[in-house]
């Protein structure tokens, strides 16, 4: 369990009163903050077009995406990137701001936060497994992330260890359920391998 007091006088210390009236748990927003450094890759501190687009040729290039499957993979991460990230701006958007827009859409409604969630998780599963095998291998896995910019080989291989059963396949219904509980549960007394696994990372 979490000091959530603690956590809280830190956060308006940090950031202003107005970011700890109506918040999320301690333990969500600290997954929240992992998944901003999980996109963050160049530590900057915000997130720019300019790590959108980065992020867009990456994965194109190495999922050898062309045609349909191209321009589906363009259109669902600008719309998620616009969703998620920059909230309908252009940007940039600071750790502060983005865990501000986050919580306060967590915060409106969390059961259509979670659908939400759920929904852009399913979207995105489509697009890592264009050919709707419901797994990936290793190598299709592990190039999710080094479109993000994760380049730790022996990590990688440990985070697609999470979801192999033995048979080399990371199936897609575990990575979108891991995902939404990553994003969504407040449930400390659970154990979170995606997010014990991400803040492994040596360059998180």
């Amino acid at each position: 369990m979490y000091n959530c007091t603690n956590y809280h006088t830190a956060t308006e210390a940090k950031y202003g009163s107005r970011y700890t009236s109506g918040m999320a748990n301690e333990y969500l927003i600290r997954k929240w903050r992992v998944w901003f450094k999980s996109v963050d890759r160049e530590h900057t501190g915000q997130l720019t077009q300019k790590d959108e687009k980065r992020t867009e040729e990456t994965f194109l290039k190495l999922g050898h995406l062309e045609g349909e499957e191209k321009e589906k993979a363009i259109k669902t991460s600008q719309s998620q990137w616009d969703q998620f990230v920059f909230h309908g701006k252009s940007g940039p958007v600071t750790e502060a701001e983005f865990i501000e827009s986050t919580n306060k859409s967590f915060m409106a409604d969390k059961k259509q936060f979670e659908d939400i969630m759920r929904k852009a998780c399913t979207e995105n599963a489509t697009v890592i497994d264009p050919e709707g095998k419901g797994y990936l291998t290793e190598e299709e896995y592990t190039n999710i992330y080094k479109a993000f910019g994760f380049n730790h080989d022996e990590w990688l291989k440990s985070f697609f260890n999470v979801f192999d059963n033995g048979d080399g396949k990371a199936h897609t219904d575990s990575i979108v359920d891991a995902w939404v509980h990553l994003l969504t549960s407040e449930d400390d007394s659970k154990a979170d391998m995606l997010l014990e696994t991400l803040e492994k990372c040596p360059d998180l």
